[in-house]
Order: structure tokens, then C-alpha cells, then sequence
């Protein structure tokens, strides 16, 4: 049942200058962050039943709270300062069973036993000290933290974008910034609660104007990065490099292809880890969808590309899941009045064997994410603040819930970012 929504005041809406594309409009400052979950626990204070992730899509495992998800949300309260406020909500209900304070773009990630929320933010108070704060993921209780070296500038994610852990939970990286602004790694000992490694990455391109993406797979203990036209994987305990591949169709026909609203060099938008499978489904601006294979020879192709007309929502594009061997686009019409926004128009389904439409769905969201069992999609519409549920199987119906009215002091209108761990 659609609840009432919380219309925020039009002179609270403010803009800003997006990180990743130097060369688009200018889109929302705020943002708010989404990890849901899909375990079981017997109440608050149980100790939590866990169930296998799959950390390649936007859910990460964690606790329930009597049979339902939980979502670990980042709302920025404060536009001068940059304060934030981390809900952990049961969508579902609108429930929050903890918050916790946070400052400048803070990036979040679950342990693999989905126990502990690690929270990596930047504290100006201190002259823009960076740091890293793990937590109880039931409770919200603070187990430790420790100061980072350096700056995350310029590559200060919000969400998990640059935040990752171990196989086994030993170690979180962190994504840094170092000077020609190229990344660092740092990897933190969970155990002994410090730094204790640091990589140095070269791009092959300027971040200034080809932006990297990041993803970490649950295989393996390896960075995978694209940079421009090349992906390339770094193992982060030796900090080399041991593949790379050039992407196709990044040629003068699909710069040809990109909507006129959009940057005009191809780049690569966004894309999903289907861990499983172990592929990468990658989406561009050329509104192409190329699947990266890691099982053996790394290999890359053009699989699909949207009908002419249509394109990319550029904030999540693309989910998979793995066990339904499916894709969800997000997707707007060219010349829509969403065309110069973050938001989509519709959620498209696609099953990956013979690329055929399974489903559709209208759906106003910016982001979306799926859960680890693959039946159940998550969309979050930023203009009427609702997080929608949406059964895969059909997806005729979606059951939307507001909750925002647990932070009273919003002052700016949040967006919603959900991402792979």
C-alpha cells in the first residue's frame, strides 16, 4: 500500500556538479545510499542466521528483523557540512532500529558474515581527516576505527563504489586518491585494526577526463578497473597488474549512437558483477550492454543494445541476477521531461540466454537493486520518497513505502544510490 509521501520544499532542492562526468550538466549535491538484505534472524538482539551473498549484485547478506530486509541508508541532513545521518531501516515497514552520525560522503560496506557495517568517511573538523568506522550491523554499537592515510580526493564515492572487503572478511580496501589523480588502495587488518598495505595505481587514461569504474568480485582477490576503452585487473596483495582486454565498440559508430544529451565520448555508465557466472555486464553511453567473461581467457562482447529511442538511467543502469540468469535496465524515452535528470521512466527485464523482453514495469526511480535470492527488485523514486518492492515474476505490482520522516531534519532533497559492495 502506497503511504503518504513527504513533499520537501522546492527551495530545498540543490544541485551540484556530478564527480564522475567533468563534461555533464549539473545534477543533485545529496545522497543517500541503499544496502538491502535479505537473511534471517530471530529478533534484534539474536545472533543473526546467515545465508550465502551474492555480493555481485546491489544486495548484500546481513540480519533480517523477523523475516524481513534491512536497508542501511545515508542521509545527508546538513548542506553545509556535509553531515549525514545512516538509517537501518526495514523497508518494508519504515521500521529504523538504529542511526548513526556520519560526515562528508561517507561509502559503506558489510562484512562477509554481514555482522559488521564498515562506514569509510572524511571528517573536515580535522581538516578533512579520512577515516574508517566498523560497527555492529544489528545494533549500531561502534567496535573501532582508525585514521586513514592521505585523501580520498578525487575519487570520493558515496556508496560502496570504493569500499570493498576480503574473501574472507580479513581485509577491507579502501579507495584513495593520490597525486595526477590516480587511485591508491589502502588494505585495513580488520583483525589488528590497521593499515598495513598500500598500492598505487597508473591509469592508462586521465581521470580527468576518461572516469574509472571499480568493482571487486567475490572470487577473487582482484581489482577490476576500466579506464576509457581498457579493463584491466590488479591483484590487491601484490598491487600488480595480471589482465588486461580492450573494450569493443568504443569506435566513431557508437559515438554516432550516444544521445544528444549525454557526454559525446563513449564511456562506460555503469554495470553489475553476475558472480555466479563470473561476468561483468558493462552499459555505455553508446546505450550498448558488453559482458566481460573472467571464467577462462578474459573476454569482452557487445550483447544488446537498447532500441532507438530509449537510454541508460545513468545512475544504476543495469542489475543482474545470477540464479534467474536475468538483467534489469532502468530506461527513459530520448526527448522525455526526465531526459536532462538522474531518473528512469521504466524497468526493463531481459533474460541473458537469448536476450528477450521478459517484463516491464513503469517505475519513476533513480535507483534500483535486486535482492541475493533474485525475486524481489527494489526501486527508489527520490521525488515522492518511496522505496518500492517489486515481484520479479511478474512485476504488475509494486508495494511502496515512505520513510524518510524518521530523519526530521532533512534539509536538502536526498537521491538514493544503491551499489555493489
Amino acid at each position: 500500500m502506497l503511504k503518504q509521501k513527504i513533499q520537501l520544499p522546492a527551495s530545498k532542492q540543490v544541485y551540484y556538479p556530478f564527480w564522475a562526468k567533468l563534461t555533464s550538466g549539473v545534477v543533485f549535491l545529496t545522497l543517500l545510499l541503499f544496502y538491502i538484505a535479505t537473511v534471517t534472524s530471530a529478533s534484534l538482539t539474536a545472533k543473526p542466521i546467515i545465508e550465502d551473498a551474492h555480493i555481485g549484485s546491489p544486495i548484500i547478506g546481513t540480519s533480517t528483523l523477523q523475516e524481513q530486509s534491512a536497508i542501511y541508508a545515508i542521509i545527508p541532513t546538513t548542506y553545509a557540512s556535509g553531515d549525514s545521518t545512516i538509517l537501518a531501516v526495514v523497508p518494508e515497514t519504515g521500521h529504523t532500529f538504529f542511526s548513526l552520525k556520519a560526515q562528508y560522503r561517507p561509502m559503506l560496506v558489510l562484512s562477509p558474515e554481514r555482522d559488521i557495517l564498515y562506514v569509510v568517511d572524511t571528517v573536515y573538523e580535522a581538516s578533512g581527516l579520512e577515516r574508517i568506522r566498523a560497527f555492529d550491523s544489528l545494533t549500531g554499537q561502534l567496535l573501532w576505527q582508525l585514521n586513514l592515510p592521505g585523501t580520498r580526493d578525487p575519487f570520493m564515492f558515496s556508496g560502496s563504489g570504493g569500499l570493498w572487503t576480503s574473501i574472507d572478511g580479513a581485509f577491507v580496501y579502501v579507495l584513495m586518491g593520490e597525486a595526477g589523480n590516480n587511485p591508491r588502495i589502502v588494505t585495513v587488518d580488520a583483525a589488528k585494526q590497521e593499515v598495513i598495505h598500500e598500492i598505487k595505481i597508473t591509469l592508462p587514461y586521465p581521470s580527468q577526463m576518461y572516469w574509472p569504474r571499480f568493482w571487486k568480485p567475490n572470487w577473487t582477490e582482484e581489482l577490476i578497473i576500466v579506464s576509457n576503452d581498457e579493463l584491466f585487473t590488479i591483484d590487491l596483495s601484490l598491487g600488480q597488474r595480471t589482465r588486461t582486454i580492450n573494450l569493443p565498440h568504443f569506435d566513431l559508430e557508437a559515438q554516432l549512437r550516444i544521445p544528444k544529451n549525454l557526454n559525446q565520448i563513449v564511456t562506460v555508465e555503469g554495470g553489475d558483477i553476475a558472480e555466479e557466472s563470473r561476468q561483468l555486464y558493462l552499459v555505455t553511453n553508446a546505450q550498448d550492454v558488453i559482458v566481460v567473461d573472467f571464467n577462462d581467457s578474459l573476454n569482452a562482447r557487445r550483447v544488446f543494445a537498447l532500441p532507438s529511442g530509449w537510454q541508460f538511467n545513468q545512475e544504476t543502469p543495469i542489475v543482474t541476477s545470477s540464479t534467474e540468469r536475468k538483467v534489469y535496465f532502468s530506461v527513459r524515452q530520448n526527448g522525455s521531461p526526465l531526459e536532462h535528470s538522474r531518473l528512469s521512466e521504466e524497468v526493463w527485464s531481459y533474460e541473458t540466454v537469448g536476450w528477450h523482453q521478459v517484463g516491464s514495469i513503469s517505475s519513476p526511480a533513480g535507483f534500483m537493486s535486486i535482492d541475493i535470492r533474485g525475486n524481489q527488485l527494489y526501486t527508489f523514486a527520490p521525488q515522492s520518497l518511496d522505496i518500492c518492492m517489486i515481484y520479479v515474476q511478474d512485476m504488475d505490482a509494486a508495494n511502496c513505502n515512505s520513510w524518510v520522516q524518521a530523519v526530521a531534519d532533512i534539509e536538502v532533497a536526498p537521491l538514493v544510490y544503491i551499489f555493489t559492495p
